[in-house]
């Protein structure tokens, strides 16, 4: 990785080498492991336990006996019981994903037993959605009204050829960078994050660099520094993972029964924390806005920060 930055292009190889370093290091020191245990399953009980093995028990009985009466309302009710378990499991999950803190619903809800999947939707003349393509058609047109289908160029996003302005940055730029990026920032913007957030397309989580934080603080600095100086976010922080998780109590076929949360880079979100402590302690401080200005400001950032960022769509 190179130690000096002066160019678009040299910030994206950059931070490309820093991004998979981290995941590299990551997968070959956490290797991923697949816990099985077939007794894990969210709406059994005792109650249907027992009620199996009774059902097992007339089962062996009735082949002697002859009389199947006593047996198919045991099994009847079993088979009762065995569906209001699972639909009372599934509400009671709803439930609880609504209270957990947001970034504890995904975890919460792409670990449940693959219930929350969503196959097809319905449309507003009544048809169903026949592809996973129409579904997220559906869910963009929906939650994203107004946005624009980008199709993924054939060598992917990553073999894109840019046309980069050669800007190199004003020695005004880089002092600003410098000032507003520090060392005690930086740890303080790091930190903030809770440690197991769900990453981005990046597959970087807070913990990663929170723990490698005083290896990666140096190339940290320098990628935040130059990104600011030159005016310039890369294009892996411009994509964005969108997940949909369902209402609690709503249908699943509907496309407003799922809620979007978008996951952003987490390298992208402590600038973003290091240029908002910037204004909001420092600039605005100094030179407060009007009251009535304050909700424009913030509309039109969002707006721009949107437009730029281009969307990595999964259904849970």
């Amino acid at each position: 990785m190179t130690d000096k930055i002066t160019s678009f292009i040299d910030l994206e190889t950059a931070l490309q080498q820093f991004q998979d370093a981290i995941v590299f290091a990551y997968n070959e020191n956490c290797p991923f492991t697949v816990r099985r245990n077939n007794r894990n399953i969210s709406w059994w009980n005792q109650d249907l336990e027992e009620r199996r093995r009774k059902v097992h028990t007339l089962f062996n009985a009735v082949k002697k006996s002859g009389n199947w009466t006593d047996y198919k309302r045991t099994l009847t009710d079993y088979n009762t019981a065995l569906r209001q378990a699972k639909r009372e499991s599934w509400r009671r999950h709803c439930e609880q994903t609504e209270k957990a803190l947001e970034c504890a619903r995904l975890q919460r809800i792409l670990s449940k037993d693959g219930q929350s999947a969503v196959s097809s939707l319905q449309l507003e003349n009544g048809e169903y959605t026949t592809t996973e393509k129409g579904t997220l058609e559906e869910l963009l047109q929906v939650h994203f009204p107004g946005s624009e289908i980008i199709l993924e160029p054939s060598r992917g996003w990553d073999g894109l050829e840019l046309e980069l302005p050669e800007w190199i940055g004003s020695r005004e730029d880089w002092a600003v960078s410098r000032m507003v990026i520090s060392y005690d920032k930086l740890k303080w913007a790091v930190f903030s994050f809770q440690p197991y957030k769900s990453p981005s397309i990046d597959g970087i989580m807070p913990i990663m660099l929170q723990q490698g934080f005083e290896l990666l603080v140096g190339k940290l600095l320098m990628l935040l520094r130059a990104s600011l100086a030159l005016g310039y976010i890369p294009m892996s922080w411009r994509h964005i993972r969108v997940v949909f998780i369902p209402k609690p109590g709503k249908p699943l076929f509907q496309a407003k029964s799922l809620r979007p949360i978008s996951l952003m880079s987490f390298i992208l979100k402590t600038l973003e924390k290091l240029l908002d402590r910037h204004i909001m302690d420092g600039v605005l401080v100094e030179k407060p806005l009007h009251q009535n200005q304050l909700p424009t400001v913030q509309e039109c950032l969002q707006k721009q920060l949107s437009s730029r960022l281009l969307i990595d769509w999964k259904i849970p």
